[in-house]
């Protein structure tokens, strides 16, 4: 994979500091009408139609049934990310796909909320590589975005690929 090194280290080292004063919270609005959170949140319907929610994304796609949200008006599209922290598996078409997911719910008036089992892995690096694609961040200004109001820690694996999404969209 294509990625750029130095760019990699210091988005890691930035998303590995402990002295960050953002908090680990099961939702976070991370951008406007972007939320990113827990497992634990996905089953509280009840919290998520108060606040909005009109989509549920989920990373973790064994976690809840396909039919869990059928009686609450809520959508649920399960994403198949997985956990390793070296994946095999070329990510980016994936975030792609998602960001536009995520992009169409938003543009409709809709609400997303990202989930994946603690809410600081699979779901925020979606919610960055949506950021980059569609709001025109760089790496670096999405990962700050997010991590400044929510704590996050993507796998090394994850901000790889990510970096390799920086280079494909800004050439650097």
């Amino acid at each position: 994979m294509d990625y750029d090194n130095d760019l990699f280290l210091s988005v890691s080292s930035h998303l590995k500091d402990r002295d960050s004063e953002a908090k680990m919270t099961h939702c976070t609005e991370v951008y406007p009408d972007l939320f990113v959170g827990t497992d634990m949140q996905s089953e509280n319907k009840k919290e998520l139609i108060i606040m909005g929610i009109t989509d549920v994304i989920s990373f973790d796609v064994h976690y809840l049934s396909t039919n869990f949200y059928r009686d609450s008006g809520i959508n649920y599209h399960p994403v198949d990310i997985s956990d390793e922290a070296e994946p095999t598996r070329n990510y980016i078409p994936l975030f792609l796909e998602t960001a536009d997911l995520i992009d169409r719910i938003i543009r409709k008036g809709g609400k997303a909320f990202l989930f994946c089992n603690a809410g600081y892995r699979k779901a925020p690096a979606v919610a960055i590589a949506y950021l980059m694609s569609k709001r025109r961040m760089t790496l670096t200004e999405a990962s700050i975005q997010i991590a400044k109001i929510r704590r996050i820690l993507p796998h090394d694996g994850l901000i790889k690929q990510l970096c390799a999404l920086n280079r494909k969209l800004y050439g650097s």
